[in-house]
C-alpha cells in the first residue's frame, strides 16, 4: 500500500491539471485525515471528520465518473474491482467513525 508521501511525491510529477495527480493529492490527504481522526478531540474532531466526509464524497465521484472506467478498460475487470473494494472498506471505516 501506498503512503501519503509517495502520493504526494507521484502527484509532483504530473502537471497541476492533471487528474491522476488530483487524485492522488486527494489520496494523500485522505490518508492524513484519517491518521488524524484517531487522535482529535472535540470540535476540531468534527471538523477533521466533515473535511474527510466532503473530501471522500467528491473524490469518489471522481474515481467512479474517470478513474474506474479506464482502469477497468486498460487493467482490466479484476483491478477495477480491486478498487472498487478499497472504496467500500473506506466508506466502512468512515461509517465506523
Amino acid at each position: 500500500m501506498s503512503t501519503a508521501k509517495t502520493e504526494r511525491a507521484e502527484a509532483a510529477k504530473l502537471p497541476d491539471d492533471d487528474v491522476i495527480g488530483v487524485l492522488l493529492t486527494q489520496h494523500a490527504r485522505i490518508r492524513d485525515l484519517f491518521g488524524e481522526m484517531k487522535t482529535a478531540r472535540g470540535d476540531h474532531k468534527k471538523a477533521v471528520f466533515e473535511e474527510l466526509k466532503a473530501l471522500l464524497a467528491v473524490h469518489e465521484t471522481a474515481e467512479e465518473m474517470i478513474a474506474r472506467p479506464v482502469a477497468k478498460r486498460s487493467a482490466g475487470e479484476r483491478e477495477a474491482d480491486a478498487r472498487n473494494h478499497e472504496e467500500e472498506e473506506a466508506n466502512k471505516v468512515l461509517a465506523a467513525l
